[in-house]
């Protein structure tokens, strides 16, 4: 582990578009220590530790191709909620109403991934997470 840990160089960046990550996984737990983590967490339901971090940004906007006020689809499986408007018939072929079913819309604050990385004086990302 001290291996990677050193190979790391205290310097591998995680930028999470959904914030899905649940505490992140078991298995990188031993590397919070070299990580900076990125949250996008447009609805504020963040529940990770920052505590556990090299450096822990939690960002309570949304990542777009371009920035600007954008809709955010509430759905009822909260790690399904994004920018996207889903595709009903696609929705009907996999079975996924029930998860997908809007609850709610709002308006959110939108960044792009270059404006967010040069506000928060990132040259790079390791890992961009795009989805739960």
């Amino acid at each position: 582990m001290n291996n990677i840990l050193s190979y790391l160089g205290n310097d591998f960046t995680i930028v999470d578009l959904g914030s899905g990550f649940a505490e992140s996984s078991a298995a990188l737990k031993p590397f919070h220590p070299a990580i900076t983590c990125v949250e996008l967490d447009a609805a504020n339901r963040s529940n990770r530790n920052p505590l556990d971090y090299k450096r822990h940004e939690c960002i309570t906007k949304a990542v777009a191709g371009v920035s600007g006020k954008q809709t955010l689809y509430n759905r009822a499986m909260p790690n399904a909620s994004s920018l996207t408007p889903t595709r009903a018939e696609l929705v009907h072929a996999y079975g996924l109403e029930r998860f997908l079913e809007i609850k709610s819309q709002e308006t959110v604050a939108a960044v792009s991934l270059s404006e967010l990385l040069e506000s928060l004086q990132l040259s790079q990302v390791d890992w961009l997470k795009t989805d739960s």
